[in-house]
């Protein structure tokens, strides 16, 4: 079966169509987008990690560990590029068609 049963759209995200509760959906993800402003603080780390990452020749990645009262329950975040990120998504369908 594929991801959201073969369902597509024009845009990419189908949450609106399915009632999924979610944008996005593919082999490996269930995905949730947004457009909006990030708050100060990561906006300011994460351009820092950017430049730092860049002079020393690495891939950037901001890790935030939530101090929210339910975040015992949840994973920590993981902000990477969507360079990176697609990347890694090639090297996963390389690996997994062999």
């Amino acid at each position: 079966m594929k991801p959201g049963n073969g369902i597509v759209s024009e845009t990419g995200r189908v949450g609106h169509v399915t009632a999924l509760q979610f944008d996005a959906i593919s082999l490996h993800y269930a995905a949730e987008n947004k457009n909006e402003k990030v708050p100060a603080t990561w906006w300011a780390y994460w351009k820092k990690i950017v430049e730092k990452a860049g002079e020393w020749n690495k891939q950037p990645l901001l890790r935030i560990e939530p101090t929210n009262d339910d975040a015992t329950r949840l994973p920590k975040l993981h902000i990477i590029t969507e360079e990176r990120h697609a990347q890694l998504l090639e090297y996963e369908r390389q690996i997994l068609e062999g």
